[in-house]
């Protein structure tokens, strides 16, 4: 779950300044008669059109259903100074659309509206979540109330958020899991490593605590990096899949395969170990691959498997990549 505000935040807020330019902008507040007092009549959805970036986005879902007004644009009849902060420094450099949705389907039909040279530069998934979920409403007939791991909706969710995104590169696209405890270690997959497999390419963060807006830390805003302090230690964590291609594969943290082999490659990158991967054709089904490198061998990261019919939990943040059906030969 996400934690309530607390009243008085000590994250990073905004100033005075900050607050009236976002009104302005977002035609928002007492002066366009939309104060916190009545939020609940248009605080579903707001737009802002950057004349300088009219084609570069950012995109902020947040959930319908919330029943602790965690995720409530004002908090104690006065706007949210950390979401204020958030929600301004992307309108400093991008457009911006804040859409409240009930379901997996009406984010689908968020991102279906966006035409198709429109970028996403920075997305916010909001709800309340787990390890393996974040919820925007309740389940029901042909309704997906949440995302979550290995669910066929939130997958045809993101491959539809995906077109629209930067891979790869400096100026990437980031993605912000606005939720609780989506960045906390499982023994198969959280979120933060599910989202980062089916956005390749694209900069993924989420907190492995639960949390609240005073413990959210803005570092930059046009190329967004935040942390969630706890005890003085950062809760955020990142993850990013540098090669775009490895959303075509099967994608399996925490595990490596018993018959795996070290890579000839000298370059052990992602990309090298997935390319000498499909240089070997049928000898190779899968790769094995250690961000930090093996413990025996800390500059081997690129293992080949040629089968992976068997594999083994890992203790050194191993990933699996296995060939789809979308592999010819």
């Amino acid at each position: 779950m996400r934690l309530e505000n607390d009243i008085m935040n000590e994250g990073t807020e905004c100033t005075a300044r900050e607050r009236t330019l976002l009104w302005q902008r977002l035609g928002i507040g007492k002066a366009f008669g939309k104060p916190c007092s009545l939020e609940s009549e248009w605080g579903s959805s707001m737009v802002y059109n950057n004349p300088a970036s009219p084609n570069t986005v950012a995109l902020f879902l947040y959930p319908e259903e919330d029943h602790n007004g965690a995720f409530n644009i004002c908090d104690e009849r006065k706007f949210d100074r950390v979401l204020c902060t958030r929600l301004f420094t992307q309108t400093e450099h991008y457009s911006l659309q804040f859409h409240r949705v009930p379901s997996v389907e009406g984010a689908t039909r968020v991102v279906d509206g966006i035409p198709s040279d429109v970028t996403i530069k920075h997305l916010v998934l909001a709800g309340h979540g787990d390890p393996n979920s974040l919820m925007w409403g309740s389940d029901g007939p042909g309704i997906t109330g949440s995302l979550s791991v290995e669910d066929d909706t939130t997958d045809g969710f993101l491959d539809k958020v995906y077109r629209h995104m930067i891979k790869g590169g400096d100026h990437r696209s980031t993605v912000m899991l606005d939720a609780c405890l989506n960045g906390q270690p499982v023994d198969d997959k959280n979120m933060l490593q599910h989202v980062a497999h089916r956005l390749a390419g694209t900069r993924v963060f989420a907190s492995t605590i639960s949390w609240g807006n005073d413990q959210f830390f803005l570092v930059n805003g046009k190329e967004f990096t935040a942390k969630i302090k706890s005890k003085g230690k950062n809760q955020m964590r990142t993850l990013s899949l540098d090669d775009p291609e490895l959303q075509k594969w099967n994608f399996y943290p925490n595990e490596y395969c018993s018959d795996k082999s070290p890579s000839p490659t000298i370059d052990q990158s992602l990309t090298t170990c997935r390319e000498a991967c499909e240089r070997a054709g049928i000898l190779c089904n899968a790769f094995v691959f250690y961000p930090d490198g093996n413990a025996r061998a800390p500059h081997k990261k690129c293992y080949l498997s040629p089968q992976c019919e068997e594999t083994d939990d890992s203790r050194l943040g191993s990933m699996i990549f296995e060939k789809s059906d979308e592999h010819t030969y």
